[in-house]
């Protein structure tokens, strides 16, 4: 049996496992050569990583020093901050040498300043007002690992200008050397990725051209790493090796799959997994924007209005960045303004019904809530229908993708295109904007186009229209979707003018008025809402100047640091690629992949064309499922020439995908635009430490079950555990109820 499997994958793999080979190899000569290299960090230029617990890079042409003022970039540490050197030689002594001052008004000395590893203290130092390098002995002792993470701890002060800072000292450079030699040890990773390797190897079988490559590329980068060794290469290689074995294990894992996957039902699976991650990051959270989302529900509610003044300023609102400034902002009825679309609160209406019965279960077992709408139980449904509405993107992404691939490549690219961009973020951690609702909408809107386009009924033409009306009602700018229905009537009309038939001209100008009239019904609550709280059905909240055609910022929105979908989601690039494959075979491609760019190019327009603080490109992140099918093609295209090409791509894309999202949720990546835009693309993508896994752990333990549960166990608080069984098996259920409803396939409405 395993020698006829090998047999039929053996076909596969010669020039995959020769790359990977060649990067095990790399990383090899990078653990022997690169810590001999003193390694320097310019504080404010390309540190990304490397500086922790530091503010946003500055410049100044007049930092004071020994030789007076001098132009130099710098960060403000703050009163625990980091310095951090990779690799190092385990064992090995280290002197740092750091440039820094003070920067306190009047000159003030700061002390004390603590430097220590690993908790153990080096050195206390009084640190002056003028621009000197300080020198810090690292005992070979204290360096037990391939990384020094040298912790400075230091008091801090509130500038007079700027009272939301608390700064600690002004650096600029930093330099480790090694002083005493010492044999390279191998790391562990090595060993993690020559067993996945040769695993792989002996599966998919040896042949002479991979043999031969891969003693070529080892020659190749021997003699690179010994004639140069710049630190941005090595930052590279290190990302590549981290990709590679993830890479590598994810073809093994999708060579089990195939061979066991009879006995490990994919539904059971599903649900099982994504209850566990549910568990795992549900928070009861709102933030910014979602203050305005939630309003809208939490004010008629609770207080039976639509006047949202107490939701922005009452002292009990647990939440962050409160837009407060709209409590002063009177509408014409003298309401507090809501920039925010009523779509989001209209599907939030069970999940928050099902919270208010879990807070009443909770006060008569002793917990201190109250039914305010601001207990954890209503939150965290909140956060559950964020799950659930991603559940459906990928479910209505995958029914699209059909229309290019078959049904596993089609469930793939679904995966890939949901979990490989800001989707999945949005599921999981800001569920409370209307991003993934929108991407919900557009993909069940665009599934339902493409099905029945062709011999489109009057009744699919009003369902048709009730989807844009809650597509529009989620967010109102997915208004530019219509544009696939509105070529479909376009075309229908200008082939009975030709035809010269009247009847069928009536009949395409009636089904139009179907489609609108139902769309317009779908779209009521929202004019309601807005005429009560502005005093008309219609209007533009944030005012007629939000966008125009003087920023137009298509290359930025592709290519820069700032939020660029090829660095923030480089699947959804193979899926635009895929989309011009996929119209090439099928007309209606051509007019998604339009509809697409006609969406991408208006957020183009926008002042903050990137969103923001949020990850990625957030607003685009509503009309990635447009790009389903190509994504399928794209995957299906790769399996016609290697059957586990589509695999190596998308476990490549989601484990970058996945690391640049730790780094977002750590604060490895600057959140403040202004900071984001002055990265180079070098610094985000040969950063450090880009696939920082190891801090799963600290993402997972601010879940909200994990803390309850461990407070429970360790109070020994029984009614606090039931409650918490109860919510987590209630989390469990809508999930499973959601899948058991997508489960069942329909390839047409």
């Amino acid at each position: 049996m395993i020698t006829r499997w090998r047999g039929r994958v053996s076909e596969q793999g010669g020039a995959i496992i020769a790359g990977m080979l060649v990067i095990i190899a790399a990383i090899f000569l990078e653990t022997a050569i690169a810590p001999t290299v003193d390694h320097a960090l310019r504080i404010g230029t390309g540190d990304l990583g490397v500086v922790r617990g530091w503010s946003a890079k500055e410049q100044s042409a007049t930092l004071p020093g020994a030789l007076g003022d001098a132009p130099r970039p710098y960060r403000w540490s703050g009163g625990r901050s980091q310095l951090v050197f990779e690799p190092v030689v385990a064992g090995q002594t280290q002197i740092v040498t750091v440039g820094l001052l003070g920067g306190r008004p009047g000159g003030a000395v700061v002390a004390p300043v603590a430097w220590s590893v690993d908790g153990r203290r080096l050195a206390t130092l009084e640190i002056g007002p003028a621009w000197r390098t300080y020198h810090i002995l690292v005992p070979g002792a204290l360096v037990r690992r391939n990384v020094l993470e040298l912790v400075i701890d230091t008091p801090t002060f509130v500038p007079p200008d700027d009272e939301h800072r608390e700064l600690g000292l002004i650096g600029t450079t930093a330099t480790r050397r090694g002083v005493v030699p010492t044999a390279p040890a191998p790391r562990f990773s090595l060993a993690v990725l020559a067993a996945l390797a040769g695993a792989l190897v002996w599966l998919l079988g040896g042949r002479s051209h991979a043999v031969w490559l891969t003693l070529a590329g080892v020659v190749a980068i021997g003699v690179m790493a010994l004639l140069a060794w710049p630190w941005p290469a090595f930052a590279a290689l290190r990302s590549a090796a981290v990709l590679a074995c993830w890479t590598l294990g994810g073809v093994l894992a999708w060579l089990l799959w195939r061979r066991w996957r009879l006995r490990l039902p994919a539904r059971h699976l599903a649900v099982a997994g994504v209850t566990l991650l549910a568990l795992l990051t549900l928070a009861p959270v709102i933030d910014a924007d979602g203050v305005e989302y939630y309003a809208w529900l939490r004010s008629l509610a609770v207080d039976g209005d639509l006047e949202f003044t107490n939701e922005y300023l009452a002292p009990e609102v647990p939440f962050g960045h409160i837009p407060t400034w709209l409590a002063g902002a009177r509408t014409a009825t003298g309401h507090a303004q809501n920039l925010a679309s009523v779509g989001p609160a209209l599907a939030w209406v069970p999940f928050y019904l099902l919270g208010d019965v879990l807070t009443r279960i909770g006060i008569v077992l002793g917990e201190p809530w109250r039914t305010d709408g601001y207990a954890p139980p209503y939150l965290l449904m909140i956060d559950l229908a964020g799950m659930v509405v991603g559940l459906a993107t990928v479910w209505y992404s995958s029914r699209l993708a059909r229309r290019a691939a078959g049904r596993s490549m089609a469930t793939l690219a679904a995966i890939g295109l949901c979990a490989g961009s800001a989707i999945i973020y949005f599921a999981l951690f800001e569920s409370y904007y209307a991003h993934i609702l929108s991407a919900a909408l557009v993909a069940a809107f665009a599934w339902y186009w493409h099905t029945t386009r062709q011999t489109r009924t009057p009744r699919q033409w009003a369902v048709l229209g009730g989807l844009a009306g809650a597509m529009c009602l989620a967010y109102w700018v997915n208004a530019l979707v219509m544009l696939l229905p509105a070529i479909d009537a376009l075309a229908a009309g200008i082939d009975a003018l030709r035809r010269r038939d009247g009847r069928g001209a009536a009949r395409t100008i009636a089904h139009g008025m179907l489609f609108l009239g139902t769309c317009l019904l779908a779209f009521t609550p929202q004019m309601l809402a807005w005429q009560i709280v502005y005093g008309t059905p219609l209007t533009i909240p944030h005012g007629g100047g939000f966008a125009g055609p003087g920023g137009f910022r298509f290359v930025e929105m592709f290519l820069s640091p700032l939020h660029g979908q090829v660095w923030w989601a480089p699947l959804s690039i193979v899926a635009l690629i895929g989309a011009v494959g996929y119209a090439r075979r099928d007309r209606a491609g051509w007019w998604l992949l339009l509809t697409f760019m006609l969406y991408f190019g208006y957020n183009a327009t926008l002042s903050s064309w990137h969103g923001g603080g949020p990850f990625g490109l957030r607003r685009v992140v509503n009309a990635l499922p447009l790009l389903a099918p190509g994504m399928g093609w794209a995957l299906d295209w790769l399996a016609r020439r290697s059957p586990v090409a589509p695999i190596a791509v998308l476990s490549a894309g989601l484990a970058w995908q996945a690391g640049l999202m730790i780094r977002f949720l750590v604060y490895a990546i600057p959140h403040h635009p202004g900071e984001l835009s002055r990265l180079g693309v070098a610094e985000l993508l040969f950063a450090s430490d880009n696939l920082p896994y190891g801090e799963l752990e600290r993402i997972i333990s601010t879940g909200w079950f994990g803390r309850q549960f461990a407070e429970a166990l360790s109070a020994g608080d029984a009614a606090q555990r039931t409650l918490l069984i109860l919510i987590a098996g209630c989390t469990a259920l809508i999930i499973w109820g959601a899948q058991r409803i997508g489960w069942r396939e329909r390839d047409a409405p």
